[in-house]
């Protein structure tokens, strides 16, 4: 559930993960939180990345990970543990919005704001 600035407790740990790196036993401490809060089953990923502004699954096997922040869109690879793909889409100012997957067929759709267009 969000708070009053429409944080959720995700977006805190996140925070904390990118400020407390180099600190291996805070970073460690936070994995931990994290598992307990999104279950044994998930995986926690720290992607080096700007702002994350979102993920989802994209494929029926929970391997694939897209995600997007204010100027590109990416796949990361859980079993491979890296990022496989990445594409800077927002120029001149230009933003990443949104973005819906469609796990089943691997599909995605981003929704760009351009600068000064009226919407």
């Amino acid at each position: 559930q969000p708070d009053h600035s429409g944080k959720t407790a995700l977006d805190y740990i996140q925070y904390l993960s990118h400020k407390s790196e180099a600190v291996p036993q805070i970073t460690h401490k936070l994995q931990q939180l994290m598992s307990e809060i999104v279950g044994p089953s998930s995986a926690v990923i720290a992607l080096e990345e700007d702002d994350l502004r979102g993920a989802s699954f994209a494929d029926e096997d929970n391997d694939k990970v897209a995600f997007y922040t204010d100027s590109s869109i990416g796949v990361y690879s859980i079993r491979g543990d890296r990022t496989t793909e990445r594409k800077k889409l927002a120029e001149h100012g230009d933003q990443v919005c949104s973005m819906a997957v469609n796990a089943d067929t691997g599909a995605v759709a981003v929704f760009l704001r351009r600068q000064g267009a009226d919407l």
